[in-house]
């Protein structure tokens, strides 16, 4: 759903920011060019995102 957004605003020309909160460390969404923060080289811990300990499933703001 959040990628469908983004194309959206891409394609219409409307600004779509970095990212934030622990959605800006998936990989997952920097391929799908939901984000533009490559987490692999600026060293993010995905497990911010997806960690066992949580309680609730994991979303993007």
């Amino acid at each position: 759903i959040v990628w469908d957004f983004i194309k959206f605003a891409k394609d219409n020309g409307i600004t779509v920011g970095p990212g934030r909160g622990s959605g800006a460390g998936s990989l997952v969404a920097y391929c799908l060019k939901i984000t533009n923060i490559d987490s692999l080289k600026y060293n993010l811990a995905f497990e911010r995102f997806l960690n066992p300990e949580r309680i609730s499933m994991p979303d993007f703001d």
